[in-house]
């Protein structure tokens, strides 16, 4: 069996992303955050209801919109991580910097 064959590709899903702006959140996220950078990420379901541990995600194809909101996508960086579940339309998530919630988004 080939190595292209063993190894499934990555799923890529398209997120909505609003930074935070108190003391907690990163002071210019659309002049600080590039693409390619990682952060960890928990995702919840559409309910609320936590459905992973933290995750690394990589964001990429940055689009800034008004103030602190984004579209981007995102991609789970380690290949044993299974995104089963987590990139459903509607999911929420959270990305953390330094044990900080920095940013919640939505899946669409």
């Amino acid at each position: 069996m080939e190595k292209d064959e063993e190894t499934a590709e990555k799923k890529i899903a398209t997120v909505f992303l609003i930074w935070e702006s108190n003391k907690e959140g990163l002071r210019f996220p659309n002049l600080s955050v590039l693409n390619g950078e990682i952060f960890p990420a928990c995702f919840l379901n559409s309910e609320g209801k936590p459905i992973s541990t933290p995750i690394c995600v990589v964001l990429e194809n940055l689009k800034w919109e008004k103030g602190r909101r984004c579209r981007c996508t995102i991609q789970v960086v380690l290949d044993e991580v299974s995104e089963e579940g987590l990139f459903c339309p509607g999911n929420r998530l959270y990305l953390y910097h330094n044990r900080k919630k920095i940013a919640e988004g939505e899946i669409i």
